[in-house]
């Protein structure tokens, strides 16, 4: 009886890793580099698998380690791009506060799966100085307007249908999230599925550091 519930507990931890593990990778149909040389664009463009692989994830990991973000602002900051409801919006004019950014699109489960934490996260933070920004990557801006509206979150959402952002930012799976300080500059980068009481604990000890 003790093996079966080691086997069984072994069983639920394996799968709660793989479901931890699951992203989306970038469509380079979404042209998150087109000047990229000859062998590296495919490497960034692997189409998107039902079932993530082992080499999947240890790709994952090793973009992790290659990332150079932390501590730089990105000349993105300063691009003027489409709002979901209405106007237009850049970075910088959030600049003075901390800012989660978070790039998702409408064809990936695990960003939709993350919006209700950053709508939490929207919730609990806006009236201490932190702003939430989800950027659509590679969708139609009709596309994107359309999901948006069905979904509930009140953050503000936005549209890099050009890729410009995207390129910047060295988005190459998704979802991707930045944790920018008041001058815009990356402090953490999340190349998965945002956990939301990790976040949580981040984002109040900047506020309390500042």
């Amino acid at each position: 009886m003790n093996n079966k519930y080691y086997k069984f507990n072994f069983v639920v931890i394996y799968i709660l890793f793989v479901i931890s593990s699951i992203t989306c990778t970038t469509r380079t149909q979404v042209n998150t580099n087109p000047t990229t040389p000859s062998g590296q664009n495919e490497k960034n463009s692997i189409k998107i698998q039902n079932t993530p692989s082992k080499k999947n994830v240890s790709e994952k990991f090793t973009i992790l380690k290659k990332s150079t973000l932390i501590g730089s602002r990105s000349n993105a900051n300063d691009t003027l791009i489409p709002l979901l409801d209405s106007g237009n919006i850049k970075i910088s004019d959030f600049e003075n506060s901390i800012v989660v950014l978070n790039f998702w699109a409408s064809w990936c489960g695990p960003c939709r799966w993350e919006m209700p934490f950053f709508e939490d996260i929207h919730q609990k933070f806006k009236n201490k100085n932190v702003t939430v920004i989800g950027i659509s990557v590679s969708d139609p801006i009709p596309t994107a307007k359309a999901f948006a509206k069905q979904t509930n979150v009140s953050y503000t959402l936005a549209s890099d249908s050009e890729g410009k952002i995207t390129r910047e930012y060295n988005v190459l799976q998704l979802p991707t999230t930045f944790i920018l300080n008041q001058k815009g500059e990356v402090m953490r980068e999340i190349r998965n599925v945002a956990n939301k009481g990790v976040l949580t604990i981040f984002l109040n000890g900047v506020i309390e550091r500042d």
